[in-house]
């Protein structure tokens, strides 16, 4: 497996799954919140780690 999937993978495991265990707690807004921010930190790593393997190749 690529390592673009296993990110992909845990991007899409993960978010629903704090959703889901936040908002029964509180409202849906904070999981939603949550999730989206893991699905942002996900995109700048993934870019992060794009640019790190360009310097190594190029």
């Amino acid at each position: 497996m690529a390592p673009q999937h296993v990110g992909h993978a845990f991007t899409l495991s993960w978010s629903p799954l704090l959703f889901f265990a936040i908002e029964p707690a509180q409202s849906a807004r904070p999981g939603l919140l949550v999730a989206c921010a893991l699905f942002a930190l996900s995109i700048i790593v993934c870019a992060a780690f794009l640019t790190w393997m360009r310097r190594i190749t190029g």
